[in-house]
């Protein structure tokens, strides 16, 4: 799957897996098991100009699930404008 910043951090979130690391893990590892990962585009943050890649952000995510997560460069993929922008303009 290929997904944003914001989306990639919800998909770990256990606030979304009844507030359960350990559903949340499970849910994570149904999907491995299927062999499906997740391509994670990076963001620029408004607040401090940084671009911020997944695994510079996330720094507490369970080793089991790291593999799962390839982030991508700001030299591979950058595109300074939100989805809500880009929905805007459509």
């Amino acid at each position: 799957f290929v997904v944003g910043m914001d989306t990639a951090v919800r998909i770990i979130d256990p606030k979304y897996y009844n507030h359960s690391q350990e559903e949340m893990l499970e849910a994570m590892l149904q999907i491995k098991s299927l062999s499906c990962s997740f391509v994670v585009a990076g963001r620029l943050n408004k607040s401090n100009n940084k671009f911020e890649t997944f695994h510079s952000t996330i720094n507490d995510i369970s080793p089991v699930l790291q593999s799962m997560f390839v982030a991508l460069s700001e030299e591979e993929f950058r595109i300074d404008i939100s989805s809500t922008e880009l929905r805007q303009r459509m």
